[in-house]
């Protein structure tokens, strides 16, 4: 019989200190919505920084194309600058199709991200307005002519 109680003894505290050592339904509540708050914020910073890396690449693209038809154009105005230039013709000689730039029988590929090149003459100075591809963004280069065209 003694050894009955003592078995009856020892469950009964096995059991009361299981239930002291457990979650409160309050408790693990609490804990899943830190655990959803967090990881909200860990989607959203991830998708807003995929956008920025997106963004930044895209532009970057589009200013080393810029670069690229720039230093063409650098290249073409100094081999054609002499005294009885005419840069008025400017904009029938270099022209962009297809992501293609044409610069008086030269070609140079792959500049994707340019959609439109306009050219106004003012003086001795051409000024160079280079779109980006669907965008209202536009980069501005002024060529300066060592010849007047006057």
């Amino acid at each position: 019989m003694g050894i009955k109680s003592g078995i009856t003894g020892v469950s009964k505290q096995n059991i009361a200190l299981r239930g002291k050592g457990g979650f409160t339904l309050a408790e693990l509540c609490i804990v899943l919505a830190l655990v959803v708050i967090s990881s909200v914020m860990i989607v959203s910073f991830s998708a807003s920084m995929k956008e920025f890396a997106t963004s930044s690449r895209e532009e970057y693209d589009f200013i080393e194309d810029c670069s690229a038809v720039k230093n063409e154009l650098y290249r073409w105005i100094s081999e054609n600058d002499i005294p009885e230039a005419d840069f008025t013709n400017i904009a029938d000689k270099v022209k962009i199709s297809n992501g293609s730039l044409y610069v008086d029988g030269k070609t140079i590929d792959n500049l994707q991200t340019i959609e439109s090149i306009t050219f106004e003459l003012k003086g001795d100075l051409i000024k160079c307005n280079i779109r980006r591809v669907n965008s209202e963004y536009t980069k501005r280069y002024i060529f300066a002519l060592r010849c007047s065209n006057s």
